[in-house]
């Protein structure tokens, strides 16, 4: 088996080091958290939304009758993020809407948080 010379491997790791110049480098930025998100918010601007997806094999029957169960979980998870950004947005009132989305892929439950003052 023959093993690649030293010099060549360097310059194979340097090229890959260097990005093309169309090529986007990724960030090493977190992303911002949802509490982050909501504070951002504009006044009447678009909102904010936090989806849940579930059980894909989750049969209609048992979506309804875990619906309110699973909304209020979403919501209650929602209304943690708003009462932060409350407190860094300083006379800042949010709501909260909560709608179901059923798609060929799933249903999902979504969270649209909307800054109103």
């Amino acid at each position: 088996m023959a093993t690649a010379k030293p010099e060549t491997i360097t310059k194979v790791a340097t090229a890959m080091l260097c990005a093309e110049p169309d090529v986007a480098q990724p960030t090493r930025a977190r992303s911002a958290s949802f509490a982050s998100v909501v504070a951002d918010l504009n006044i009447g601007g678009d909102p904010a939304a936090k989806v849940m997806a579930l059980n894909p094999r989750m049969t209609f029957e048992e979506f309804t009758a875990q619906k309110s169960q699973l909304s209020e979980r979403l919501r209650n998870t929602a209304q943690s993020s708003v009462n932060q950004a409350k407190r860094r947005v300083a006379a800042s009132e949010y709501s909260i809407e909560i709608c179901d989305l059923t798609t060929k892929s799933g249903v999902y439950l979504i969270a649209l948080v909307s800054r109103n003052a």
